[in-house]
């Protein structure tokens, strides 16, 4: 009995030193921070909506996701960031709105390696497994990057992680139900659906009660279908308020139309695995790891009890590369994000026996780990090009109040930066922000709008506006640079006469 409790007092305090080394690198990287990326700021225009507006039915803004981020977001301005002025008027300052907004993410990544933790030990039934898998999401540049982030996927993954650990553990009423919570923060986890399903079946077939699998998936799926009820309900409220059905505009965005020409899949591997390389810190780690975890594969012996669910998470990785590679799914870095607890699990439970050496031959995997962290270190600095928007929209908190300091009801042109000044320049503000798609079209309303006084032009500095300036100087308005930043320029125009 000591024996045991001894064992099991070790895993949780092998297990809580991972998490806190998690929690550690993931505010390292909250601190790191910089300014939304345009999707993050249109999450969170949504979150301040509801937050400073009250729109808690979101249809102030073309909602294309499932709510549950959203919501959380929200909650989170309400309870960090939103603060009431002398008026008893609500206001949200951008930077505090910033921190609010991530902090969810960055708990639920910590979150998360805790149950990748589970996660391996439950299948591999090894406390090794558990902890280099615990090891290998904390250092995961791929968690890192995305924790202090106001996207959907973080919250979406924490909960389908969850959804596949309760299959695991042969509690399929649970694993639907935080299935059901993970799609309604991000539908993408839908791709978990077969991988929660198998699982659930290749337990019926080791207990020996195969005919106990229409009972099992009717309890996963009773939550499911509740679920899904009333996230249909909410959307027909909307509706009914006059806003679009989330689901019919992300089925128009988002979904695969046709299939990947033959001809271009080597580029679209390419460019898959330009994302994917990452999940260990760099393509030749990523890549010796996973090979070698093959490699294992084959030479390690197995219990005929476990075998079966190492092939469905290898058949579920390859069919999850076959999918993205033959239709025109997006490619998009945080929509890999899915495959870290299953490439994860699957390293760790295949190379777990490393802890059982020593001497000089313990020095090759202590090397890669160095090399993971070393990565991991630089994904706290966002020094890999995943995750956010590089710095692009670096000053544009500069920007935003720089054109709410012009006079009331101020004319803004602005083609390029829509959602992101929307969020910088607040809830409250004054100014007359236009959106054109061409010079034509500006010129052609910008002639006939009635007002003298200085107008703005606002572009990011990368942009070859020549065309648009070279329009307005024919149209005969004056047109002279106003303000220029390293990310942003700003050009005023005057009318002619």
């Amino acid at each position: 009995m000591f024996s045991t409790l001894s064992k099991k007092t070790l895993f949780l305090s092998i297990s809580a030193l991972i998490i806190l080394l998690s929690a550690l690198l993931s505010f390292l990287a909250l601190d790191n921070a910089r300014r939304f990326h345009p999707d993050e700021s249109f999450y969170m225009t949504i979150a301040r909506n509801a937050a400073v507006n009250g729109d808690w039915l979101l249809i102030s803004e073309p909602v294309d996701k499932t709510p549950l981020t959203f919501y959380t977001n929200a909650l989170a301005l309400v309870f960090f960031a939103v603060d009431s002025d002398d008026n008893s008027v609500l206001q949200l300052d951008a930077l505090k709105g910033e921190f609010a907004g991530r902090m969810p993410s960055v708990l639920m990544s910590v979150m998360l390696v805790a149950v990748v933790i589970q996660l391996a030990k439950s299948i591999s039934g090894n406390n090794r497994a558990a902890y280099l898998a615990g090891l290998l999401t904390a250092l995961s540049p791929f968690r890192i990057v995305f924790a202090p982030t106001a996207f959907t996927d973080l919250p979406m993954l924490l909960f389908g992680a969850i959804a596949l650990l309760m299959a695991v553990k042969h509690k399929p009423g649970w694993a639907g139900f935080w299935f059901i919570v993970s799609l309604s923060a991000k539908p993408q986890i839908i791709f978990y659906l077969p991988l929660i399903l198998g699982v659930l079946l290749i337990h019926s077939y080791k207990t020996d009660t195969i005919h106990h699998v229409p009972t099992r998936f009717l309890r996963f799926f009773i939550p499911v279908v509740i679920g899904i009820g009333i996230l249909w309900a909410w959307d027909n409220v909307r509706i009914a308020n006059g806003a679009e059905s989330f689901y019919l505009l992300g089925q128009s965005r988002y979904t695969a139309t046709m299939f990947t020409p033959l001809s271009d899949y080597p580029a679209r591997f390419l460019l898959w695995w330009e994302t994917v390389q990452y999940l260990f810190g760099h393509g030749v780690i990523t890549g010796l790891i996973i090979v070698y975890a093959i490699i294992r594969l084959f030479l390690n012996r197995r219990s005929n009890a476990s075998a079966p669910t190492f092939l469905l998470l290898w058949g579920w990785v390859i069919a999850f590369f076959m999918a993205h590679t033959i239709l025109t799914l997006n490619l998009f870095d945080r929509n890999q994000i899915v495959l870290l607890p299953v490439i994860i699990v699957l390293v760790s439970c295949e190379t777990k026996y490393i802890f059982r050496r020593g001497g000089f031959e313990t020095l090759p995997y202590i090397f890669v780990f160095l090399l993971i962290l070393f990565f991991a270190i630089q994904a706290t600095f966002w020094q890999l090009p995943i995750g956010g928007d590089d710095g692009r929209h670096d000053e544009i908190d500069e920007l935003a109040d720089y054109l709410n300091s012009k006079p009331v009801a101020t004319v803004i042109y602005d083609t390029w930066l829509d959602w992101e000044l929307d969020y910088y320049m607040g809830q409250w503000t004054n100014k007359r922000r236009v959106f054109y798609p061409t010079p034509e079209l500006l010129i052609r309303d910008a002639l006939l709008l009635d007002e003298h006084g200085t107008r703005y032009f606002v572009a990011p500095s990368d942009r070859d506006v020549s065309e648009w300036l070279s329009t307005l100087d024919n149209a005969g308005f004056s047109v002279e640079l106003d303000y220029e930043m390293t990310n942003f320029v700003v050009y005023s125009l005057m009318p002619p006469d």
